[in-house]
């Protein structure tokens, strides 16, 4: 009889250990195991982010905990966060990260289907990080078509981005008025570390009563430095004129255009001429028309000289694309 409780004890503590062990895997695999979804390397400095999904998500349709981390061209961690995604329960893909590499710093954003997007910004610095925070945009639209609203309008072929800390979402930075009908505008959407705004490119076919947002790229919301001015001389040509990062010597400044009425934006290409020694070519303004002729007025700096502003003038016959130096008569 001992005998057979013996063995009665030592069946029932095999079986109590085996069920353990069971919860112990899967609160393991549910809650802490750590698997691979995606990585993304800059080809510059082959810095890389590497994107892990933490557990499963929440049952049922709950949040999926991820973890980001950046790492140098050694494969040495700089940073890493957890953060939790919520995409209606779905498990953690390429889908739900977005990376952008500026020279000092990523950008990473978390999107899922009912969360605003979750933006991180994590410098190439360790020490920078240290006082890094993120910021939440929302990009939660409805259908991206809107009813026009009474904000905050500028009816200048130029105007310039206002200061952030005046600005509420859905304030119009610009808007240009075509015809009876047709109108386009720029939307303050929100602002992000590295003294940058959110902005939409909103179009109008009748008269303003509703908005479509244009963009076609960046998941239809564009970056740009606080002071941004912005023009469009036309239905398609349009341009952003970006200062870049104030105190950095114009870091990052650029003259965006678009050719398709703010669908998408590409750089354009100031021709540097050999006559202009310096080497930034900082624009004035926005571009204008003059004797049916698309111009630009840029100067350059030079300390050592007086004055030490220099000032030029530039056109372009390919709709902005690429400008060329007007040589002094």
């Amino acid at each position: 009889m001992k005998k057979l409780v013996s063995i009665l004890k030592g069946i029932f503590k095999s079986i109590f250990i085996i069920i353990i062990i069971l919860i112990l895997i899967f609160v393991y695999i549910t809650k802490f195991r750590i698997t691979d979804v995606t990585e993304f390397i800059n080809e510059k400095n082959k810095y890389k982010i590497l994107f892990q999904a933490v557990g499963e998500p929440e049952w049922p349709f709950g949040r999926t905990k991820v973890k980001v981390t950046l790492l140098n061209s050694n494969n040495i961690k700089i940073k890493s966060f957890n953060e939790y995604i919520s995409d209606d329960g779905a498990v953690a893909s390429k889908y739900n990260i977005n990376v952008n590499w500026y020279d000092d710093y990523v950008e990473v954003t978390l999107k899922g289907e009912e969360q605003e997007d979750d933006i991180h910004i994590l410098k190439y610095n360790f020490w920078g990080n240290l006082i890094n925070k993120s910021k939440k945009v929302n990009k939660k639209l409805d259908n991206n078509n809107y009813t026009a609203t009474n904000t905050i309008v500028s009816n200048n072929d130029s105007a310039d981005n206002p200061n952030k800390n005046t600005m509420k979402e859905n304030d119009i930075l610009y808007e240009k008025i075509f015809d009876e009908k047709n109108k386009i505008r720029i939307v303050y959407k929100g602002s992000v570390l590295g003294q940058k705004s959110i902005i939409e490119i909103e179009k109008s076919n009748d008269n303003g009563n509703t908005w479509v947002n244009q963009l076609e790229m960046y998941d239809g919301f564009l970056q740009i430095h606080n002071g941004s001015k912005f023009v469009f001389i036309d239905k398609n040509i349009g341009f952003i004129n970006d200062p870049g990062l104030a105190g950095t010597n114009n870091e990052h400044m650029a003259l965006l255009v678009t050719v398709d009425g703010g669908k998408t934006f590409v750089e354009a290409n100031i021709i540097h001429p050999d006559i202009i020694t310096e080497e930034n070519l900082l624009v004035i303004d926005v571009p204008y028309i003059e004797n049916d002729l698309l111009k630009i007025k840029c100067y350059t700096i030079n300390y050592n000289k007086t004055p030490k502003e220099t000032y030029y003038e530039f056109y372009s016959k390919d709709k902005g694309i690429n400008w060329n130096y007007i040589e002094d008569e």
